[in-house]
């Protein structure tokens, strides 16, 4: 784990996404308010889209309301490694929040991090060019991603997820994924690329994942069915098993290269981006984010 202390904080740009599972105006006025009571010269931007023509030379710090589709769109805007970044959790899903240490419900707690926390260093994941911090999913895992509409995020929070899923399982019809490494060539139905441990809510498939190795653990279900879901439901859920193997391949790799016989969904940090991506590589110590030193 890189762990470095932080340097004087002086100028920050304060982004939020309003359309986040979780954001309520009033965070926002509340971290605007704190952050200048604390002396901190601070630029507000509520359209990521503006991000693309800032100039970030002059900016020491960039913290974030939003969750994690939120930092996966500011990451693709700016590029990795242009500001340490605090993140102020609001989003439907936290998941690269709760890896870093920063819980939900308080956000002044959050945002205290850029006087008295400390920077941590950690690995993006690259699918086809375009970043991820948590986790790249392609089939199964891309379908329920492509069907889980803004509204249902914003209702069902991630509850939307698991009745997007419950509700593809019945009609989603799996095409073979090959899985080349260098170490050898894997066939499934699904893969999911890990950077962290957290998947969603309470499943997690890699739990060895760490944000910092220089690999991603990459996870491939060999066969998707109603039956298979309900073994792969236990394993996320960390229930004793000995299916791995039979169902299931885990390993870490820094690369990986990918094949379809037809056109195969996939998502990264939780939405959906397109189909067939050809490969999957880890960025080693690409982007900072403030951490509690406690």
């Amino acid at each position: 784990m890189i762990i470095q202390p932080l340097p004087p904080i002086r100028r920050a740009i304060l982004a939020i996404n309003p359309l986040s599972g979780r954001f309520r105006p009033d965070i926002l006025l509340e971290v605007e308010r704190f952050f200048k009571d604390n002396g901190l010269e601070i630029k507000v931007v509520a359209n990521f889209s503006a991000l693309k023509d800032m100039d970030f030379s002059d900016q020491d710090a960039m913290a974030v309301i939003g969750g994690d589709g939120s930092l996966n769109l500011m990451i693709n805007i700016i590029g990795p490694g242009t500001a340490p970044i605090c993140i102020i959790p609001s989003g439907t899903g936290n998941a690269l929040a709760a890896e870093l240490g920063i819980k939900p419900g308080n956000p002044l707690r959050a945002a205290s991090l850029l006087f008295e926390g400390a920077l941590r260093t950690v690995d993006l994941g690259r699918l086809d060019g375009r970043y991820f911090l948590l986790v790249a999913g392609i089939g199964f895992d891309g379908a329920v991603a492509a069907r889980i509409t803004y509204t249902q995020k914003k209702r069902f929070k991630l509850g939307g997820y698991a009745l997007g899923a419950i509700s593809e399982i019945f009609r989603y019809i799996p095409s073979p994924i090959e899985v080349r490494t260098a170490h050898g060539i894997y066939s499934g139905e699904t893969v999911l690329f890990c950077n962290t441990k957290v998947y969603g809510g309470p499943l997690s498939f890699a739990k060895a994942a760490l944000l910092d190795d220089g690999k991603l653990d990459v996870v491939v279900f060999k066969k998707i069915s109603l039956l298979t879901g309900l073994l792969y439901l236990m394993m996320g859920l960390g229930f004793p098993h000995r299916w791995t193997g039979k169902y299931l391949e885990n390993f870490k790799s820094p690369q990986v290269e990918l094949r379809y016989q037809r056109p195969v969904p996939y998502q990264m940090d939780g939405d959906y981006y397109g189909v067939s991506p050809r490969w999957v590589e880890v960025v080693p110590r690409a982007q900072q984010f403030f951490v509690s030193v406690t």
